[in-house]
């Protein structure tokens, strides 16, 4: 009979953080491979006063710089997530998707005033949200709210939404 060969303790060591390691990116692989391959992120802010303000000296009668102008929002930076210029200040349940490394962006919020910027009129929509996400309609209206700084407005069930391409 041959004896039974037992593993040295550092090979046991090294055996059992390999499978650790395995593990842990195993179960958050998703979330590395989201992160790193995705390109978009998103913030949900329960007022407008709780998303980020921009530079109190922009252009901007409120404060708050369009999202979608790269140069005005590094991506690494909460600045990303300023709330569109026409976005009231008195917006709830304000949810901003971005795309960090492109235009695209998406937004969602509930105001009873309406929009507040002398660059929107009301024009028929054209193309489509970039993004996807759970919180965006399915179908997108042909007329709604068109915006100087690339932005295009609906209003559904209340909530108003918008997104920009450029």
């Amino acid at each position: 009979m041959t004896p039974a060969r037992s593993i040295p303790a550092p090979s046991r060591l090294a055996t059992a953080f390999a499978a650790a390691a395995l593990a842990l990116v195993t179960l958050s692989g998703c979330a590395l491979v989201s992160e790193f391959t995705s390109h978009q992120k998103e913030q949900v802010f329960a007022t407008w006063a709780d998303a980020p303000a921009a530079d109190p000296d922009s252009s901007e009668g409120t404060g708050r710089l369009p999202t979608n102008t790269p140069s005005l929002r590094p991506s690494t930076s909460d600045r990303a997530f300023v709330p569109p210029s026409f976005v009231p200040q008195d917006a709830t349940n304000l949810k901003i998707r971005i795309v960090t490394d492109g235009p695209g962006d998406i937004v969602r919020f509930e105001s009873p005033t309406p929009i507040l910027s002398d660059d929107c009129v009301e024009g028929t929509l054209s193309g489509a949200a970039l993004l996807e996400t759970t919180w965006w309609p399915a179908s997108t209206p042909a007329a709604g709210i068109v915006c100087g700084d690339g932005w295009q407005v609906f209003i559904s069930d209340g909530v108003t939404y918008g997104w920009t391409s450029v």
